[in-house]
């Protein structure tokens, strides 16, 4: 049985074809939802700054990561105020919110990568007890306020 070379190309002209279409929704989807990509660079750079402006604001407090508890407790508390009043918003309107305010803004605003590294910090330079305070207080405060902003933002009327 003879096959052509036409006939070999077929199915890889058919694979071609599969991934260029492939490749178009992908292009398609990301214009679809180029608002909550700028909505989230936009939350994100807000985040980062506000971020920037508590650390230098409490950098000549000594000894302690008062900067990063500072960010992790209050962004805890937005993101539970926010969560639910966003979810009582009519939908397009709070899906952007979400993408600029929770994913874009309390996701650059907070940082646990940073809370990580602060308490090794601490704990290699022999500071165990601020190490051990720092992850104590991080997670417990960062859990209440959230559980406070949660409370808040359910019994908000709006």
């Amino acid at each position: 049985m003879y096959t052509s070379r036409v006939d070999l190309l077929k199915p890889l002209s058919i694979l071609i074809l599969i991934k260029l279409f492939e490749a178009c929704n992908i292009i398609i989807y990301s214009f679809e939802n180029m608002t909550s990509f700028i909505l989230i660079f936009l939350g994100s750079g807000l985040g980062g700054t506000c971020r920037h402006l508590v650390t230098q604001m409490t950098a000549t407090l000594a000894y302690f990561p008062y900067g990063t508890f500072l960010a992790n407790v209050t962004g805890s508390l937005i993101i539970g105020l926010l969560t639910p009043l966003l979810s009582k918003m009519s939908l397009p309107l709070s899906s952007h919110a979400q993408a600029l305010l929770i994913t874009g803004f309390c996701g650059s605003y907070t940082t646990f990568s940073t809370f990580s590294l602060n308490t090794i910090e601490l704990l290699e330079s022999g500071q165990i007890l601020l190490g051990i305070t720092n992850i104590i207080l991080n997670l417990s405060l960062c859990l209440l306020a959230c559980m406070s902003g949660l409370y808040l933002g359910r019994h908000w009327t709006v």
